[in-house]
């Protein structure tokens, strides 16, 4: 006489998988363990994978709206997407904007993502379910072309070069002051914003545009 099959055997039979891939799939949706806190794991991320320049600016973003916040001394299986949701509704009613919102989104999902790929975490990443907010179009009010001509004429002799580079080219602040300008062939000149302005004391290399303009 046949023997009743095991319950790992009739759910394979019922939902068409083998009795191994049923259990596999069982373990998968188990919660996965970890005591790691979501502070302990942006440590990780910011001395492991961040990119140097940034690490400082991601650190204090972090840390003011994640660390620092309740979320902060979670624990990693605690993580859920409507517990990252519910943090991004506070500083939404707190006054941030939709797209400081998506940034530190996109931080904390890389966080997880990359935490997961270094199998740092064995769970899913949460950050991936919880949606990005709709970044409002704005509608920029820009200067005429006479309004341009206007401006040129009251920089001045010193300071008519930078003012007109920024208005028809639309370089950034740091961009333009380190921009290097290259005299080529029958008279024209190229211009290249391939580096941005240093920041806090880090010298004054390439400021080739504010130098030219100061000179005339």
């Amino acid at each position: 006489m046949a023997s009743a099959p095991s319950s790992d055997q009739a759910l394979g039979t019922r939902s068409g998988r083998t009795p191994s891939a049923s259990r596999s799939a069982r373990r998968q949706r188990r919660p996965a363990k970890s005591n790691v806190t979501l502070d302990e794991l942006r440590n990780w991320w910011l001395n492991e994978r961040c990119p140097k320049k940034s690490a400082d600016r991601e650190r204090s973003r972090v840390e003011k709206h994640v660390i620092k916040q309740p979320i902060g001394s979670r624990r990693l299986p605690e993580v859920t997407p409507s517990l990252f949701d519910d943090r991004l509704r506070e500083m939404e009613e707190a006054g941030a904007s939709a797209a400081s919102l998506n940034k530190l989104h996109a931080i904390v999902d890389a966080v997880f993502e990359q935490a997961i790929a270094a199998s740092k975490w064995r769970g899913t990443n949460p950050i991936s379910a919880v949606p990005t907010r709709k970044v409002p179009q704005r509608i920029y009010e820009t200067l005429s072309l006479d309004e341009v001509r206007l401006v040129i004429n009251a920089a001045g002799p010193t300071w008519r070069n930078l003012i007109a580079t920024a208005l028809y080219l639309g370089l950034r602040k740091g961009e333009l002051l380190a921009s290097e300008a290259r005299r080529r062939s029958r008279g024209a000149t190229s211009l290249r914003p391939t580096v941005t302005w240093p920041r806090h004391g880090e010298g004054q290399e390439g400021a080739g545009l504010a130098r030219s303009a100061a000179a005339g």
